[in-house]
């Protein structure tokens, strides 16, 4: 919000302020922690287009890590004025590190989970039925015309967080493992079809298994490799544990390795590596882990730098309730080792699991 912030104290058992904290209750919490010395403090950053604001948002949360002694956190998502915050903050003496995508934040979608239609009166009374129904609808020609001139037309209003957003069929893209995806709008064009139109064509042709991606924001590859570089970031700006049937962020350190370190080679594979692993641990404080050598944690992940790669996603329902979720494997990802345990081997989980639930 461009008023308020959220934020969250982590590893004190403070409680957590609401996502529209006042920022008095973040300087209450953020200062408690400061007199236990212990713990950092994360937020969602203020946003406005007004330099003033900004500037005042940056004075307020330097002088408070500053004051505090506490480090601070949050979500860069490629933004120069976000980073300058960062910046900002360690210029003036405290400790600050700015949350990275490996790429734009994106939406992933499909018929078997959201769609951007489904707001639109006709699309929410279709979509409600089960899929065997929705495709007898969909066959109907009459019926397909009218869904195709209301998502066209229709009123979509404004999405929130991490909602599907309205569709920009310039910038939907095709999720078929072509490299680069295809946009709807222009293979729509290739196939002299509405790109609505199209979207159907394909769900039904592949039982609705078929996805597409919408960026969530406008973020530059440049952007994006110019967060990654940044002396005070650590990547860690993922939302798919929230948004499971919204975002996949589950193969962010497969796609970083094959994008970023393979085939642009825009960081060396020990860069990368400790990029992934002792960087954030050091950054949250994890003792023992992201490191290998004698006294830490068996973590190990064996991979084929060669070949290491995501697979397509997919849908699942394997929720508590039924409902679904995106997944995505890897392929190249040899074995998973967690505290000594062979946890996945071949890409196929063993079952052995050494974690324990911590309360």
């Amino acid at each position: 919000s461009t008023s308020r912030s959220r934020a969250h104290a982590t590893r004190t058992g403070t409680p957590v302020a609401s996502r529209l904290a006042a920022w008095d209750e973040v300087v209450a919490l953020v200062t408690a922690m400061g007199r236990r010395g212990r713990g950092l403090f994360q937020l969602a950053p203020e946003r406005s287009t007004e330099l003033a604001a900004l500037a005042d948002f940056q004075a307020r949360l330097r002088d408070l890590a500053v004051t505090s002694g506490r480090p601070v956190t949050f979500m860069v998502g490629g933004q120069d004025e976000q980073l300058d915050t960062v910046a900002r903050v360690v210029a003036a003496g405290g400790a600050a590190t700015g949350q990275v995508h490996v790429r734009g934040f994106e939406n992933v979608f499909g018929f078997r989970t959201a769609l951007p239609f489904d707001r639109l009166e006709r699309w929410r009374e279709v979509r409600s039925r089960p899929l065997d129904a929705q495709r007898r609808l969909l066959e109907d020609e009459a019926v397909r015309a009218a869904l195709i001139d209301e998502a066209e037309h229709g009123d979509y209003g404004e999405a929130i967080g991490a909602e599907v957003r309205a569709p920009d069929f310039d910038a939907i893209t095709i999720v078929d493992g072509a490299e680069p995806e295809r946009t709807v709008a222009a293979a729509a064009a290739a196939r002299d079809l509405r790109p609505v139109e199209l979207m159907i064509h394909l769900a039904l042709a592949s039982d609705f298994d078929q996805l597409f991606r919408q960026p969530l924001s406008d973020t530059s590859p440049e952007q994006v490799l110019r967060a990654l570089r940044h002396p005070h970031t650590v990547i860690a700006a993922s939302d798919s544990g929230a948004h499971v049937s919204q975002i996949l962020d589950s193969n962010i350190p497969t796609w970083f390795l094959a994008h970023w370190v393979r085939d642009r080679g825009a960081f060396t594979w020990p860069e990368a590596i400790h990029m992934l692993t002792g960087r954030p641990a050091a950054v949250w404080g994890l003792e023992g882990r992201g490191t290998l050598r004698p006294g830490s944690h068996a973590d190990v992940v064996v991979l084929d730098p060669e070949t290491v790669v995501s697979e397509p996603p997919r849908v699942v329902n394997d929720l508590p309730d039924g409902g679904p979720r995106l997944a995505q494997g890897a392929t190249g990802i040899h074995a998973v080792i967690v505290n000594g345990t062979l946890t996945l081997e071949g890409g196929r989980a063993t079952g052995d699991t050494s974690g324990r639930l911590l309360r």
